[in-house]
């Protein structure tokens, strides 16, 4: 597998030909605490590099390909999620 680099990593996960996505967005989408992506070394191990690919894979590929109920999710170009509030 080829490795992937914490910049890539955040360049894969942003919007489509827009910026990369944050910190924050980066734990969202791939099911991890915010502190564990600031922790991430400059060369992601392999568990992490699957993560992140999953992710792309749930946002661009068809629910049934990947053996998903949920319609994939897409995010528009330079389109930001909010965080939920915390309360």
């Amino acid at each position: 597998m080829p490795t992937v680099t914490r910049d890539e990593a955040f360049a894969l996960l942003g919007a489509k030909d827009g910026p990369p996505a944050t910190v924050q967005e980066a734990a969202v989408l791939i099911g991890v605490s915010v502190q564990s992506v600031y922790d991430w070394p400059d060369t992601l191990p392999a568990r992490i590099a699957d993560r992140v690919q999953a992710a792309v894979a749930r946002r661009l590929l068809p629910a049934a390909l990947i053996g998903h109920n949920e319609p994939a999710r897409s995010r528009q170009a330079g389109a930001r999620e909010e965080a939920p509030a915390k309360g």
